[in-house]
C-alpha cells in the first residue's frame, strides 16, 4: 500500500513497573508486593553494572531507642580502577532489632539481627547505591531482552529467565571476562496498548474518501493479545539496545513480512512508540540509567519505529506535508 491518507493511526504503550533482581537471589522468596509485580511482567532484561559491595569492618552504628545511626564504607572498580564510597545515615528500625553486621564474602548485604541473631532485614550494597544516586554503579548495560509469555504456557518473567540457558551463558561469560560486574534481571510489566487516530486536515494532498472512511471506521476492530503486544516490544526493544547476547530480531522490526507486525500491517498502523523507563517520577533522584553499546546511557528511553517508508507514502508522523518523527526513529533497512 503506498497511498497516503489523511488519518493515520499509530500505538504506545509504555512499562508501568519494574524491579531489578540479583541472579543469585533469583530462587528466593520475596515478599507479596513483589510477587504480584513479577506476576504482572513478562519482559525481561538482563544486565551488568560495577560490583559494589561493603568494605568488612568499616561498618560503625549507635542503636538509640527505635533509631540507627550507622557510618559504612563501600567498593567497586570502574575500568579496573577501584572506588571507595563512604556512606552515613540515620533511619527508623523495628524495635526488635539489636544488632547490625556486614555480611559474609561476597559482603553484599548489611543485615539487620535481632538478639538471637535472626535476620530481621537487609539491604544490599546495590540498594544503598540506588538510594544515593551513584550513577557509575547503577548504570546498566543491556546484555539481553526476553519475554516471558507462550501460547501453550503462560509465565510470567522470573519463571522463564530462570530456566533460560541463555542467562546461564552471561553468568559464565561476564564471570570469566569481567569479574569486577554483577549480573542482574530486570523485570518489566507494560501497560495496555493505546491506540491513536490522527486526521491531518493541513496536508490537502493526503486521500481523503470513503476508503479513508472505511480505514476510520475498521480501526476499532484493532486489538493485540496479551502474546502479540509482548512480542511487538520484545522486538522493538531488541532493535533498539541489540543487545550482544541477542542473536535475533537485532534487525528485524520493522520487516515488510513480520509475522509480529501482521496485525499492526492489517489495520494499516504506521507507527509504534515503546517507553522503557526506570526513573521514579515521584522520587527524581531515584533512578537506574540504561544503555548498550549502540544507545548511551539515560533512565527514559523512549523508541519511535515507523512501519511505513515516508519516501513513499506519508504516515503518522507526517503533518502538513512535513516529517516529524523523533530523531532516532526506527524504519525499514533499504
Amino acid at each position: 500500500m503506498n497511498k497516503s491518507y489523511m488519518t493515520n493511526f499509530g500505538i504506545e504503550t509504555g512499562n508501568d513497573n519494574f524491579i531489578f533482581i540479583t541472579s543469585h537471589s533469583l530462587d528466593h522468596k520475596f515478599p507479596e508486593i513483589y510477587d504480584k509485580k513479577i506476576d504482572e511482567c513478562h519482559i525481561y532484561c538482563v544486565v551488568d553494572c560495577p560490583r559494589i559491595s561493603f568494605i568488612p569492618d568499616s561498618l560503625e552504628y549507635e542503636i538509640l531507642d527505635n533509631t540507627i545511626t550507622y557510618i559504612v564504607s563501600l567498593e567497586y572498580r570502574v575500568n579496573g580502577k577501584k572506588k571507595i564510597v563512604h556512606f552515613k545515615d540515620e533511619l527508623e528500625i523495628e524495635s526488635n532489632i539489636k544488632k547490625v553486621k556486614i555480611d559474609k564474602y561476597p559482603h553484599s548485604d548489611i543485615l539487620l539481627l535481632d538478639a538471637n541473631d535472626n535476620i530481621v532485614m537487609s539491604c544490599t550494597a546495590l540498594k544503598l547505591a540506588y538510594i544515593s544516586g551513584m550513577q557509575d554503579v547503577i548504570s546498566m548495560k543491556v546484555l539481553y531482552i526476553g519475554k516471558s509469555t507462550g501460547i501453550k504456557q503462560k509465565k510470567n518473567a522470573l519463571e522463564r529467565v530462570k530456566k533460560h540457558s541463555t542467562l546461564q551463558k552471561i553468568l559464565a561469560d561476564r564471570n570469566a571476562k569481567y569479574p569486577d560486574r554483577s549480573v542482574l534481571i530486570g523485570l518489566f510489566n507494560f501497560s495496555p496498548v493505546r491506540l491513536y487516530s490522527f486526521v491531518d486536515g493541513m496536508d490537502q494532498s493526503k486521500i481523503f474518501d470513503d476508503e479513508d472512511f472505511f480505514r476510520l471506521t475498521r480501526i476499532s476492530n484493532f486489538k493485540l493479545s496479551l502474546e502479540q503486544k509482548t512480542a511487538i516490544i520484545e522486538a522493538a526493544l531488541i532493535r533498539y539496545f541489540e543487545p550482544e547476547y541477542n542473536e535475533k530480531l537485532k534487525k528485524d522490526l520493522p520487516a515488510k513480512k513480520s509475522k509480529i507486525l501482521a496485525e499492526c500491517y492489517t489495520f494499516d498502523i504506521s507507527a509504534i512508540l515503546i517507553k522503557l523507563w526506570t526513573a521514579d517520577e515521584n522520587t527524581p533522584n531515584l533512578n537506574y540509567y540504561l544503555y548498550s553499546d549502540k544507545v548511551t546511557r539515560k533512565t527514559k528511553h523512549n523508541i519511535s519505529i515507523e512501519l511505513i517508508d515516508p519516501e513513499i507514502r506519508k504516515g503518522f508522523f507526517s503533518i502538513g506535508g512535513e516529517d516529524w518523527a523523533p530523531e532516532g526513529t526506527i524504519r525499514r533497512n533499504r
